[in-house]
């Protein structure tokens, strides 16, 4: 439904499919090697258009939130994210600094997936389909797993991905604003700049 509004036309397609995985894999984004399975977290592989799902790191989120199954659906809603930015044509900077204005540096991007989770979350909460409990648990998941600086196991990137607050505040951002906030994070696809 938003896919048309955010990038100003366009047909949204899903992924190719959802592939979970608990031993070594390999992917259009390269091998997955059976030590690195549990630290990987889910990921969205443009090569081959599939998400994967790293079930160990699920198991570990489920941990770490009381079972709470929520985390699961917004960690994919923002590989979705990274999906919809693959549909949209935003690329990734590769040279530091970036000063290309069409490209997005990785922390944009990341942010960005964030903020369109956080559209999902405000949608499906709408819908009756998350519980009483499950926003908060998913600020949580931002603010303190998916932001931790510590360089621990099984937490994300906080360089490529933001510190926990800055997570947060994206996520909260698609929360209340909706998926056109959304755009505003990067230079390259805010559409007042």
């Amino acid at each position: 439904r938003e896919f048309p509004i955010i990038v100003s036309g366009g047909t949204y397609k899903d992924p190719a499919k959802l592939v979970t995985f608990d031993s070594a894999i390999d992917t259009g984004c390269g091998a997955i090697k059976a030590s690195d399975v549990g630290n990987i977290g889910p990921f969205y592989c443009p090569g081959d258009n599939i998400i994967y799902y790293d079930m160990k790191f699920a198991e570990f989120q489920l941990q770490q939130f009381n079972d709470n199954r929520s985390v699961i659906s917004v960690a994919m809603a923002h590989e979705i994210g990274h999906h919809v930015q693959e549909l949209a044509g935003w690329k990734e900077c590769t040279s530091t600094p970036c000063m290309d204005p069409q490209e997005m540096t990785s922390q944009e991007l990341e942010l960005q997936a964030d903020c369109f989770a956080g559209a999902w979350t405000a949608d499906a909460e709408g819908r009756g389909r998350l519980g009483s409990m499950d926003v908060e648990t998913n600020i949580a998941q931002f603010a303190l797993l998916l932001g931790d600086t510590s360089g621990g196991a099984n937490t994300a990137d906080a360089q490529a991905h933001g510190n926990g607050a800055i997570r947060t505040y994206w996520f909260l951002g698609g929360y209340y604003k909706g998926a056109t906030e959304c755009l505003t994070g990067s230079e390259s696809t805010d559409p007042n700049r």
